[in-house]
This record gives C-alpha cells, sequence and structure tokens, in this order.
C-alpha cells in the first residue's frame, strides 16, 4: 500500500511517500458456544430424524460468531433404544460455507448435540401396605369408619426407588354384599380390605392393589333400652294391626366410650312379640314384650351370660281423629316492614310464606274449620302446603294449596284447600344519587368520566337493588366549569324485567358532575437577546 506523508508544516517541509505491505490472515475457530439439546423425540427415532440442524454457529478468536456453518454430525455413537443422555459430535466444514475466505478450517473444533430420548416405560410398582390407624368395633358403621384418611404408611417401589402416590381404599369393594360407604353394621371379625394405589407419575407408573389388614372387636353389651314408645296407634286396634317391628334398642361400651357414658343400639333381632298383656282398649300405657336373637347379636356384641335380652316396647292408643272441612277459605296478606299489599297479592320473586323473614311478614287468616257434617268450628292454624314453591319468578294468578293443622291432632284430622294468589310485579320508587364526579378536570371525554354501571334503585315497599345504567351523553357538556347533572336510563335484565315495573313518570338514574378548571397559564414575555 504506497502511504502519503503530509507534513504540518508544508512551507518548511515537502510531502514524501512511502510503502506499506500488509498480510490479511483468516480467522481461528475456537469454539462452538451452544451444544444442541434434543429432548422431544421417543426410543427408535432414527438418527436422520432427530432433527439435527444442518448449520451451527461458531465463535472465533476476536469473540466474533458465524452463523450457519456446515456440520455433518457422527451418528455412531447414537443409539436409539438408550434412554441415557447420548453425545453425539459433528465435523464443522468451512469450506462448505460462504466464510469459506474468512475462516480457517478446522478438525479439532466440534460442534455437540445433546440427546435424550423420552422414557415412555411403564413400571408396576412392589407395594408395602398401609395399616388402617383406626381401632373399628362391632357395630361401627361403615361409612362412618371407612375412609382414606385412615390408611397410614405403605410404600410403593420399583428397581429399589420409591414411587410418590397415594394410597385409598377400593371403593368398588363388598363387605357383606354391601358398599363400604353403606349404612352396614360391622360385626366383629378380622376383614381383608382391597386398598389401591395411585403413582403420582401416571403415565411411568401403573396402578397397584394391596390388601389392608383391618381388625374389628367387639362392643360390650350393657342393658336393654326401655324408652321406645309405639305411636300413632288408634284405640280398638287389634294386637296384630300393631305391627311390631323387629327391631330391639339396647346400650353398649367399647374401649373408646367416654366414662359414665353409653351407646345407643338398634337392630332387627326380635324373633317374637307377648300379645297376652295388650289391651286394645285401654288409652293407659301398655308396655309388650318381645324374644332376641341372642346368636345374632353376638356377631357384633360381647354378651354376659346372665344379661337381660328382653325387648320393650310401649303403647298408648290414641282417639281416631274425626275428619274436617274448609268452610270458609283464608286470606293471605304479604307486609314488608310497614308496606302492605292488598289481600291476596304477593311480589314477584318474594316468600310464598307464614311467619317472618327478614322484614317480610305472611299470614293467612279469615278460614274457618268445622268437623265434617256438623257445625262444629274446629280450632287450628293455616299455613302453606309442603313443597309450594318458594316463590314465583313470572307475574299472574297461582292457584295455591294451603293445609289447616287443627290444634289437637288427636281430635281431628288436617285438611287443604286452594287460594288464588295474584302475583305481581314490584314498583320503583327511586334511584340513590352515586357520589358526584368532582376530580375531572374540564374537557374531560364522556367516555374517561368513570361514571358507574349501575346504581341502587328503591321501590315501594323499601326493597332495593343494583340495576344496570346506560348514561346519556348528550346532558353531558365537557368544557362547562358549572354543577352539571347526567342522566341515565335503568337497563333492566330478565331478573329485573320480571320483578320491577316502571311507575309514571319513570325512574332515572341521575349523577352530578362539577369539572375542575385548571388554573391560569403563566405570561412568557421575549425580549431581543444581547448580540455576541
Amino acid at each position: 500500500m504506497e502511504i502519503l506523508f503530509t507534513p504540518d508544516d508544508t512551507e518548511a517541509y515537502a510531502t514524501a511517500e512511502c510503502t506499506v505491505t500488509v498480510t490479511g490472515i483468516k480467522y481461528t475457530i475456537t469454539s462452538v458456544p451452544y451444544d444442541i439439546y434434543i429432548n422431544d423425540k421417543l426410543p427408535g427415532t432414527a438418527f436422520e430424524n432427530l432433527g439435527l440442524p444442518s448449520g451451527i454457529n461458531i465463535e472465533v478468536s476476536t469473540g466474533a460468531n458465524f452463523s450457519s456453518v456446515p456440520v455433518t454430525w457422527d451418528s455412531s455413537s447414537y443409539g436409539p433404544d438408550s434412554y441415557e443422555e447420548q453425545i453425539i459430535t459433528g465435523d464443522l466444514h468451512v469450506e462448505k460455507s460462504s466464510y469459506a475466505d474468512l475462516l480457517e478450517p478446522t478438525s479439532t473444533v466440534k460442534a455437540t448435540a445433546r440427546i435424550k430420548l423420552i422414557d415412555n416405560r411403564v413400571f408396576t410398582p412392589t407395594l408395602e401396605p398401609p395399616t388402617y390407624s383406626k381401632q373399628l368395633y362391632g357395630g361401627d358403621l361403615c361409612f362412618l369408619v371407612f375412609s382414606d384418611n385412615y390408611l397410614s404408611g405403605g410404600k410403593a417401589t420399583v428397581n429399589g426407588e420409591t414411587v410418590p402416590g397415594t394410597f385409598k381404599l377400593d371403593k368398588n369393594q363388598k363387605i357383606y354384599g354391601h358398599s363400604l360407604t353403606a349404612s352396614q353394621l360391622l360385626q366383629a371379625e378380622p376383614l381383608q380390605l382391597k386398598g389401591i394405589f395411585t403413582p403420582n407419575d401416571q403415565k411411568r407408573y401403573t396402578t397397584a392393589e394391596c390388601t389392608v389388614g383391618v381388625n374389628v372387636i367387639p362392643r360390650r353389651f350393657v342393658k336393654p333400652s326401655y324408652n321406645r314408645v309405639l305411636n300413632n296407634t288408634k284405640i280398638g286396634m287389634t294386637f296384630e294391626e300393631l305391627n311390631l317391628s323387629e327391631s330391639f334398642s339396647f346400650f353398649v361400651v367399647s374401649d373408646e366410650t367416654p366414662p359414665g357414658e353409653l351407646e345407643s343400639y338398634s337392630m332387627n333381632v326380635v324373633t317374637s312379640w307377648d300379645a297376652s298383656t295388650y289391651d286394645p282398649n285401654s288409652y293407659d300405657m301398655q308396655t309388650i314384650y318381645g324374644e332376641v336373637d341372642r346368636a345374632e347379636l353376638e356377631k357384633y356384641f360381647t354378651i354376659p351370660e346372665d344379661a337381660n335380652l328382653r325387648a320393650v316396647i310401649k303403647v298408648q292408643l290414641q282417639p281416631d281423629p274425626a275428619e274436617t272441612e274448609i268452610t270458609q277459605a283464608p286470606v293471605f296478606r304479604w307486609k314488608n316492614g310497614d308496606f302492605t299489599l292488598s289481600d291476596n297479592t304477593i311480589f314477584s320473586q318474594r316468600r310464598f310464606q307464614v311467619g317472618t323473614y327478614n322484614a317480610e311478614v305472611g299470614s293467612l287468616f279469615g278460614g274457618v274449620v268445622k268437623v265434617k257434617g256438623t257445625d262444629t268450628v274446629v280450632p287450628g292454624t293455616f299455613s302453606f302446603k309442603k313443597g309450594t314453591p318458594l316463590y314465583s319468578s313470572s307475574p299472574g294468578e297461582y292457584d295455591m294449596t294451603v293445609v289447616f293443622t287443627p290444634t289437637d291432632p288427636r281430635l281431628h284430622k288436617p285438611t287443604e284447600t286452594s287460594i288464588k294468589i295474584n302475583v305481581i310485579k314490584n314498583t320503583l320508587k327511586d334511584a340513590d344519587e352515586p357520589e358526584p364526579i368532582t376530580d375531572k378536570p374540564l374537557g374531560t371525554p364522556f367516555t374517561e368520566l368513570g361514571l358507574p354501571k349501575d346504581v341502587v334503585v328503591n321501590a315501594v315497599d323499601g326493597a332495593w337493588r343494583w340495576i344496570d345504567v346506560a348514561w346519556d351523553a348528550a346532558s353531558y357538556d365537557a368544557e362547562s366549569p358549572d354543577w352539571q347533572t347526567i342522566t341515565g336510563t335503568l337497563v333492566f335484565d330478565e331478573y329485573d324485567e320480571s320483578t320491577y315495573q316502571q311507575p309514571g313518570p319513570v325512574v332515572t338514574a341521575t349523577i352530578r358532575v362539577k369539572l375542575i378548571v385548571p388554573d391560569s397559564a403563566p405570561t412568557v414575555t421575549t425580549g431581543t437577546l444581547p448580540t455576541a
């Protein structure tokens, strides 16, 4: 290269020339800075299907990087059936790249790919069964004492390694022909329950079954219970008509019964009842005795040899109540606080009830009931029939069934009738005005005022509800500094449409707005700048 020298003082010195020889060398490749990672391929994937890149980035001695240098990968170290990480190297081919004039070829710097094939093997764990931590007793109800929460310990392993997961009881297994969640009493005997282990990783491990041993020990029989009374019996009933059950009531204890307390049981083990002490024409309390199947009880309880196993039931025959009829239907009246609707009228979505709910009070009054076929008035109360809808969501006239309950049901039977109740919409009274908007600057667009989406609307009976509002942009002046009122139309949803109605004139929403007027901007004056 010809180099020209120019002196600073061209009057004293002349320019001069010289020749400089520059030799260009190629960059030396120092490394492949990044390994290739492939971990999304299944075992058996052919080498050519691994998706290895055909070009790779390299780094040279100056720290610069060059991209997409061709690479040839060595397939000899790849095993398509290996589950371990495999390292595959690749030779760089600078001569085949667009950097052949810039890069020195290399045989020592290699590209590296790390291959980890997806481990899709599925193993069946070997189980050490859990223990059942709760002590069970004869007479326990299955659905109360069988729970996964009582499984303690247990271990699942594969090839000596612990498999995380949970043990549970098989809910489909049967005991005495019934499920674990049945209201079935446990007999005092050892049980072999089926447990199921469910691994956390169900792609790698299968579920497995084991046997959980449970020892059920007997409770101890203490004494019979003499508090059983047969109800709903009429004077004159024959012994057979009493239809006495096989139930035997008694008291027992277990090792876990608190001191001084007894556990009450009732089982169908009575084999026969003694009719000799029964009088079908007596109003007095009568006691009837029955024989008990001892062998059946001993499946669940330990019974002392001298225990009194006689069953006892008490019977007091009742008068035969007379038929009644409603000669004058009652009237329904509904009120909410101090607000009262006309008779046999109620708002939609309000409770059909006799009694008080919050501030709502419903009552049935004025009805007359007599003994059927006579002029004898029967005292009692009226109520809506059980199963009556809690409320009606649609206005209209409805037939409602009311039931008369006599004061003394031993003497008189209940009866019922229907009354018509008119369901109407509640009428709106006014809407609460939200807090005024006073934090927005003059010129704020209507959409940026932050208007509430709904307001509290009050009905004539004092009820209130949040109802959506469509605010009227025409009632807003963004350039007015004065107080202004924005109005809005109430937007009913399906519930509101069936529950409320607008009066005349209609109730609208309002909100007051006062925009902030900014302080006056300072006046800037300029003069003539001095010259340099």
